[in-house]
């Protein structure tokens, strides 16, 4: 058998390996394996879904990043947004325990609902919205609808009373999981996508520039 001695890309397999173990230490730091995650996610995020106590939305934005590199550092960066606005809206939730007066109850509703309002990302924003990407032909999506149906499923809510408080931080507890899923899957996709493949004949010096790593060690 006749030797290959094409040349190989090495530099690609190496960039590839570095971003896909940067995300699984990423996860690791969580308490979070990341194969079981990845293995499970799927039919967590269904389950999540079937809970959610959240009326359905006929009409919602797409926010479609691509089908490249790129859109992996995109939708990374809008998940990694919504991560830090739903922690702030279980922040927020979470006040009641301290002060549940109707007082308090209006105002920490007025927050929760200007933080939805303000989440966006690249310009848009990021509730009521569809995000998805396709990864080496693997679609990775998540749907965020808003959640402040939940809390103003009374038409005392302004003033704080009969707010469901308790269900939206299930729920927003709950979204946070699903983050966390998805990204699993983009980190599958990443790994498993054909961009990765040293065979592939491309500059992969400007993919990779693209792509940053560091995104990864930030989300918490």
């Amino acid at each position: 058998m006749q030797e290959d001695k094409t040349p190989k890309n090495t530099s690609l397999g190496n960039n590839a390996s570095n971003i896909i173990e940067t995300f699984k230490k990423h996860i690791k730091e969580q308490g979070i394996e990341p194969d079981t995650l990845a293995q499970n996610a799927l039919s967590n995020i269904q389950a999540i879904k079937s809970n959610a106590k959240l009326p359905f939305l006929a009409e919602r934005k797409i926010r479609n990043f691509g089908e490249d590199i790129k859109s992996a550092n995109e939708l990374t960066g809008a998940l990694q947004t919504l991560q830090i606005a739903f922690k702030k809206l279980l922040f927020f939730a979470d006040e009641i325990s301290q002060d549940s007066s109707s007082q308090a109850r209006g105002q920490i509703h007025k927050q929760i609902k200007d933080r939805i309002s303000s989440t966006t990302f690249m310009g848009d924003g990021l509730f009521d919205t569809v995000l998805s990407a396709k990864i080496g032909g693997k679609e990775i999506l998540l749907e965020n609808p808003s959640p402040m149906p939940l809390l103003e499923s009374s038409k005392a809510s302004s003033e704080g009373e009969c707010m469901d408080f308790e269900n939206f931080k299930d729920y927003v507890s709950e979204k946070l999981l699903e983050i966390n899923e998805t990204l699993a899957l983009l980190s599958e996709a990443i790994s498993q996508a054909q961009i990765f493949d040293k065979t592939q004949e491309f500059d992969s010096s400007s993919a990779f520039e693209k792509f940053d790593k560091n995104m990864f060690k930030n989300l918490k």
